[in-house]
This record gives C-alpha cells, structure tokens and sequence, in this order.
C-alpha cells in the first residue's frame, strides 16, 4: 500500500515508498542530460563513421555501430554522475 500524503492544497497524493517530492525533477533532469549526451555522442559516431566510409567503406557500418553502442553506455554513465544527488553538509 502506498502512503498517503496531503500536500499544500489540502489534497493527498499517493507516492510510492521511499520517494520524495523532488525526485520527479531529479528524474528528468537525468533524462534530459542523457538524451544530450547521445545526441553529442550520435553526432560524433557519424562524423568518424564519415571519415572511415571514404577510407575503408567496408568498415564504416560496424565502426558506427559499435561507437553508437559505446555512447549509450558511456552517456549513461556520465549522465547519472553529473546528476546524483549532492550530500549537504550538517
């Protein structure tokens, strides 16, 4: 069952257990830098992807691939750094 809490209004909102009012904003914050980063990372696969294609045409699609693939990882990662939670000091 979740719990049940009032808010300024007066009205109750069912959260799931464990969260708190802020991490709706901290939820799409993580998307926001994850989806620029892939966007940054996407072009620059396809600007070495070009670069590959009029040297090595063969090479270029499996190069792209796994370039696109490493940024999706390594946008993930990045992304959950910059936007974790600051600890406060007491």
């Amino acid at each position: 069952m979740r719990p049940a809490v009032a808010n300024s209004a007066g009205l109750v909102e069912y959260r799931p257990a464990g969260t708190a009012p802020g991490d709706r904003e901290e939820t799409m914050s993580l998307l926001v830098v994850y989806v620029a980063l892939m966007v940054a990372g996407d072009f620059v696969a396809y600007l070495i992807g070009l670069v590959i294609e009029r040297t090595f045409p063969a090479a270029s699609l499996p190069a792209f691939l796994g370039m696109y693939f490493a940024f999706l990882w390594i946008s993930w990662l990045i992304a959950v750094r910059v936007t974790r939670p600051r600890l406060q000091p007491q």
